[in-house]
């Protein structure tokens, strides 16, 4: 498929991740208003995609839609996470991933908890069956990255692990997953580039690699 700026964007290597950025492959999902700007954003230093561009979204009716990832669905162990400039809000919203519904049943999300927490969340069967950990929410273009592990789940902020969680459910669940969006009906406004998902659990200096390899 052609690369325009109404695309969201993939990349698919050998180490079967898939990325988001502005310039890289198209694959099937759709950007519903976000605007394309060719700054702000980060550029991996090894490959040179995604040469400084992000999606800016305003919080009002912006989102992507990208839809069922099979590859990441039903699987034991699961990594995903991107670069966020983020607006406070006064309840939860999904930067990253999705519930499957207003009553939280299913998802994988790195979400906005309030006004100053971030939430890494993977869950099945609601409250009964979910891992959670929290960070801070940070002040500008700022790398969020967690992975899910047969139930256990670490969260990192600019390539360092900042807390880890165990409880959670054996399997990722199958949701769509959208980005800047709660159900499509609430919103984040921001920045988002460089949103990764891996169907493996990716090691800790890996995490510290991309982070030095996209930071601005």
């Amino acid at each position: 498929m052609e690369n325009t700026n109404n695309d969201v964007t993939t990349v698919v290597d050998a180490t079967n991740n898939l990325g988001f950025g502005a310039d890289q492959k198209s694959f099937a999902g759709t950007v519903q208003g976000a605007s394309f700007q060719s700054n702000g954003g980060v550029t991996d230093v090894v490959n040179s995609q995604n040469p400084s561009g992000a999606y800016d979204f305003d919080g009002v009716d912006d989102f992507v839609d990208i839809g069922n990832i099979p590859s990441i669905e039903n699987e034991s162990a699961i990594s995903f996470g991107g670069w966020a400039d983020l607006s406070t809000v006064s309840s939860d919203r999904e930067v990253i991933g999705s519930f499957k519904s207003n009553v939280f049943d299913n998802g994988i999300a790195i979400l906005q908890k309030g006004p100053d927490i971030i939430r890494a969340d993977v869950r099945t069967n609601g409250k009964t069956n979910n891992v959670q950990a929290d960070v801070s929410l940070q002040s500008g273009l700022t790398h969020y990255f967690a992975r899910f592990d047969s139930g256990s789940l670490d969260f990192f902020v600019n390539g360092q692990l900042q807390v880890s969680a165990t409880g959670g459910p054996s399997q990722t669940p199958q949701v769509p997953i959208t980005l800047m969006t709660r159900f499509q009906n609430k919103f984040v406004a921001g920045i988002t580039d460089d949103v990764r998902f891996y169907n493996r659990f990716v090691s800790a200096s890996e995490i510290n690699q991309i982070y030095n390899n996209t930071k601005p």
